[in-house]
């Protein structure tokens, strides 16, 4: 019997060793650690423009050195240069076992203005003088562009028309929205214009020229709408009538002296008689011993103008 039976009856065993191989995940992973990715974004200053940048930070990780691939194609921490845009990193350690990815958004700058000079200060630019800016209007620039006089400060759109032949307002007419009156050249300067003168259309007063054009004779001050007729053969108050309105007196000549005039021989006149001439008539002229103031005398001639001869006398 065997030694090890603990029983009547023995069994005839044959001994067999089996080998078991662990494998722990743990222990055979990779001896890396992945970095934490961060970065300074610098923004495109001007839109369209490529000055952005990203000034990336790599913390931690191992084993170094560090791989780094932008999305680019560029290899280093930094990047400038750069549009607006979407930008992708990737940075590996040593040897490639371990990777970091992070995406940064570069963003983009304000847009591009064109501002225009502004040499008298009026707020208005110069069309034909400009620059360009996406920080605003350098000194001396403006946005707008219709000034027509940029060295004109009173000269730009917003400024009222006043009467200077000039186009005030920059909308291409001078003086325009203003009231035009005809101006008359008054050379004697008795306040009434010249009758015979087209005149000139101004918005301002002409100097030496009045509104009106009713003088017959602007060379001389008596004579003018305004005055007085006088006997003078002159049409002074420019009616058109000389000497019009006055009294008219019929004088005859007195060839004889005898202070009687002949009936055949007269004059009309608004200023008294004439010389040679008087206001009552005498039938013959030619004699100063007939009139109607002489005696009647006999001889046959009628002395005193009555028609008849040598009546009364005996």
């Amino acid at each position: 019997m065997c030694s090890r039976c603990k029983h009547s009856t023995c069994l005839n065993l044959t001994t067999t060793t089996y080998t078991s191989t662990l494998s722990n995940p743990i222990l055979n992973a990779p001896t890396c650690t992945a970095p934490t990715l961060g970065a300074q974004v610098t923004n495109v200053t001007c839109a369209g423009t490529s000055d952005g940048a990203l000034d990336l930070t790599i913390t931690g990780g191992t084993p170094a050195p560090f791989s780094i691939l932008w999305s680019t194609g560029a290899t280093t921490e930094d990047v400038s240069g750069l549009a607006a845009g979407v930008y992708t990193v990737t940075v590996t350690t040593d040897g490639g076992g371990c990777t970091a990815t992070d995406v940064y958004t570069v963003g983009d700058g304000a847009p591009t203005v064109t501002y225009y000079a502004d040499n008298d200060g009026d707020t208005y630019g110069n069309p034909a003088i400009t620059t360009f800016s996406c920080t605003g209007a350098p000194v001396g620039f403006v946005a707008d562009n219709t000034d027509c006089n940029d060295n004109n400060i009173a000269i730009n759109p917003g400024a009222a028309e006043i009467c200077n032949g000039l186009d005030d307002n920059c909308n291409l007419s001078a003086d325009e929205g203003l009231i035009f009156e005809t101006y008359y050249p008054d050379l004697d300067l008795d306040t009434y214009g010249d009758a015979n003168s087209i005149g000139v259309s101004a918005c301002s007063p002409v100097s030496g020229s009045v509104l009106n054009n009713l003088d017959c004779n602007d060379n001389d001050n008596a004579i003018n709408p305004a005055a007085t007729e006088i006997c003078n053969g002159v049409d002074d108050d420019c009616d058109g009538l000389a000497d019009d309105g006055l009294t008219f007196v019929t004088y005859y000549a007195d060839a004889d002296g005898d202070t009687y005039g002949n009936a055949l021989v007269s004059q009309s006149t608004c200023n008294g008689a004439p010389v040679g001439y008087v206001t009552d008539n005498d039938c013959d002229d030619n004699n100063i011993a007939i009139n109607p103031g002489a005696l009647e005398v006999c001889n046959v001639i009628d002395d005193d103008c009555d028609g008849l001869t040598d009546e009364g006398v005996t």
